[in-house]
């Protein structure tokens, strides 16, 4: 279930989120998981780089951390080998506009993340346009990723932040901070599992 918290509620988010998703998930089973995203886009007066947004992103990934980093962890730690991380999810599951445009994503304008309105196009159809969304916006089908090799831990980032950021859903926003972020999690990562042996 994804969320968007807002500067003007994360308090609220803070304080009341982490209890609610433990009676939440009692009810419907622990594979039940809220992602939260940690991001506001640009727009109205924001602007992604500046100190309140780079705060607020802290704090959205804390609290994500808060609720699910041991159980996380132990997920990652009982990964394959062969399992990897190729997309952020655009075109894995469908969002249905209020007059039935069916999206890749609700990060993505229409006019780019659009595979049709339910009115006119059957499941299956719109199906098979996400999956090609999907497999075209793999993380090895992105120029700038390819060869990197932390591409599958991220997937090639969000591809509303790379379009609203970059102009292109295959145009990553990463850099060296970015870069070092993930190793750090793997080293945090390795040290919690060094340490349940």
């Amino acid at each position: 279930m994804p969320w968007f918290p807002q500067p003007k509620n994360l308090d609220t988010f803070e304080k009341e989120l982490p209890e609610f998703v433990e009676k939440l998930r009692d009810k419907v089973g622990e594979e039940f998981i809220v992602r939260l995203a940690p991001e506001i886009l640009e727009g109205r007066n924001i602007d992604s780089l500046s100190r309140e947004n780079i705060k607020f992103r802290k704090r959205v990934r804390k609290l994500f951390d808060d609720i699910y980093s041991e159980e996380f962890l132990y997920k990652i730690e009982k990964r394959k080998p062969t399992n990897k991380t190729i997309n952020c999810g655009y075109g894995a599951g469908i969002q249905i506009g209020s007059q039935g445009e069916c999206l890749a994503c609700d990060t993505v304008p229409t006019e780019i993340g659009s595979v049709g309105n339910i009115k006119n196009h059957s499941l299956k159809e719109l199906r098979d346009k996400l999956l090609e969304k999907f497999k075209n916006t793999n993380v090895d089908k992105m120029e700038e990723c390819k060869d990197c090799d932390l591409r599958y831990f991220c997937g090639g980032g969000c591809k509303g932040m790379n379009l609203q950021r970059n102009g292109s859903i295959l145009s990553p926003v990463c850099n060296e901070d970015s870069k070092k972020e993930i190793l750090s999690s793997l080293v945090k990562m390795n040290k919690w599992i060094y340490q349940r042996k």
